[in-house]
């Protein structure tokens, strides 16, 4: 999974994700258009969202999960401990956002 933000245009961003099997091999792929995402993390935390629900959609319950973003990698491992910025992640993955597919 991936995001881009772009704070120029609103806050608007895009999520890319891919599933692939053991080997490698693709098994489904999305992409979606995100509008008013605060910034880069909380655009990951939206990718990180959609793949989850992708995952569940095609049936595939172990994952390995990829990222390049730290900031959400620490909010995900922390066990509780959240700050206001982590739970602001955590809630834009319990309840989502609002986007288009695209």
């Amino acid at each position: 999974m991936d995001a881009s933000f772009d704070d120029d245009d609103e806050g608007c961003g895009s999520t890319r994700l891919v599933i692939r099997d053991h080997s490698g091999g693709v098994i489904a792929a999305a992409h979606n258009f995100v509008l008013h995402v605060i910034d880069a993390p909380m655009a990951e935390a939206y990718a990180l969202k959609e793949g989850l629900l992708l995952a569940q959609h095609v049936g595939e319950n172990r994952l390995i999960i990829q990222s390049d973003c730290m900031e959400m990698v620490e909010t995900m491992k922390d066990g509780g401990r959240q700050t206001r910025r982590q739970l602001s992640m955590m809630n834009t993955l319990l309840y989502g956002a609002v986007y288009r597919k695209s």
